[in-house]
Formats: C-alpha cells, structure tokens, sequence
C-alpha cells in the first residue's frame, strides 16, 4: 500500500486517497530535487508571494499546514505561478501516469484515478508527491523500515536481526546492523550489539541487494537525507514477481 505524505505539510485532513506510513505529520526531505520539467529554485521567495502562497493555501486547502521554508526549496516563484493559475501543481505525465497505477493498484481503496489525482495535485508539488511514491516502493520501504537478517537463539522467534538506516550523532545517514544479544537481568530490556555496515559489506549480508552503477559501493540511505541524495541507485530481489526490476519512481530519481 502507499501512501506517505508530507514536512512541509502537517495534514489534519488529508486528500490523498491513501494510508500513510508515518501517521499525519510527515517530515520530507526531498528538498531540491526538482524535475527537469519542472522550474528548478534556486532563490528564495519574495515576500509578497510567502503571503499569497499562505492566503491561497488558507483558502483551498484549510486542513494543511505548510512549512514553507521546505516548500520554497521544493518549488519555484514559477511552480506557484503554475499552481495559482490552474489550481493545481505542475507534475511531469510520466509521475501522473506513475500515480494513476499507484491508486489502481492499491487494492484497499476504490476511487477513481483521475480524480485522485486531481485532488493529489491540488495539494501535493512534484518533488513531494515524488517522494511520496518512492517511500512506498520495496526500495522506499527497504531504506525507512531496513530488512530481517535472521534471528538470535538468545530471544524470541518473532525478534529479528536487522540491518536498517539510521542517523549519526552528527545527523548523517548510515546504515547499522542489530544483532539481539538477549536480555537484560535486571530489567529484561532486550539488549543488542549493534555496528555500521560498510557500504561494501551490504551485498553479501542482504539476501538480493544489489549495486547498480557497475557495483560501485556508496550509501543507500543519502536517499533519507534531509536535501534528498539520490546518487546511489541499488536493486532489491524480495522474491516476488518484481525479482530486482527497480520502481520506475526509484528509475527517474536515480536517472537511470
């Protein structure tokens, strides 16, 4: 299922169709990561247009909250020229094509597909809705929830190792691997030993990993960045029938 929504945007109400993995308030990092059809940004916004931005989206869209210092490294004075003027966001036909089959796909919501995507573009600009689609793709899901390794005989069947993203004491992504050691004597807290995982270590501990750019080893998790990082592109074989066919979404972000 998709849906993850936005930080730019704390969502009361929300119009995508969609459930949302990470509950109402969302924190985007897709930051700068406009298409190339779309208005590259590059500047910040004038001040009058912060204010016409807020009355519109006051008037059309009251259950949003939009943070609009993310929203001004999303989009362009252009962009918002475009959403004023159609009431709605500028999205390339491959990533409305690219939702159409994200909606017809997903077999917990019946609406049509025009019209959620007219609803989703009434709210959603390009860069967000792209990360949007690619946080609930295997390799979206793989970089948010990380990926079993096995389990310890020292703790329950239903207790997995895993190897998953997380962050730095200086706030940059990495990859960790948890190994549970068992529990605490005392408290019974589960105890773990835990380590980051070179880069080139991960296709051998993670069963149908693999790197793309002619096996060159880089950082899967930059893609979490709070600037998203899309320069290392990877493929997932988790034994359906996508085998290690990437996303088209994960396709257009990493240029490939």
């Amino acid at each position: 299922t998709i849906l993850v929504e936005s930080p730019a945007i704390f969502i009361k109400n929300s119009k995508l169709p969609l459930p949302n993995p990470y509950g109402n308030t969302v924190i985007f990092g897709c930051e700068a990561h406009a298409s190339v059809a779309s208005f590259a940004n590059n500047t910040p916004w004038p001040r009058n247009l912060i204010n016409k931005f807020i009355k519109y989206q006051q008037t059309y869209n009251p259950d949003f909250i939009y943070d609009v210092n993310i929203i001004q490294q999303q989009v362009s004075p252009q962009d918002v020229a475009y959403l004023f003027k159609n009431n709605k966001w500028y999205w390339s036909p491959d990533v409305e094509q690219m939702y159409r089959i994200a909606i017809m796909n997903n077999s917990f919501i019946k609406i049509n597909p025009e019209e959620a995507l007219v609803n989703a573009q009434q709210s959603y600009n390009e860069t967000a809705i792209k990360e949007i689609l690619s946080l609930n793709t295997k390799e979206g899901k793989f970089l948010l929830n990380g990926v079993s390794i096995g389990n310890s005989k020292e703790v329950a069947p239903d207790i997995h190792n895993t190897i998953q993203c997380t962050l730095d004491k200086d706030g940059n992504t990495l990859m960790k691997k948890s190994i549970k050691t068992g529990y605490d004597s005392i408290y019974g807290e589960l105890r773990s030993d835990d380590s980051i995982v070179k880069n080139e270590d991960l296709p051998s501990l993670i069963n149908g990993f693999k790197f793309i750019d002619g096996g060159k080893a880089c950082n899967p998790c930059v893609a979490l960045n709070d600037s998203a990082d899309y320069s290392c592109p990877f493929s997932l074989n988790i034994g359906d029938e996508t085998e290690t066919k990437i996303s088209p979404i994960w396709k257009k972000l990493w240029g490939i």
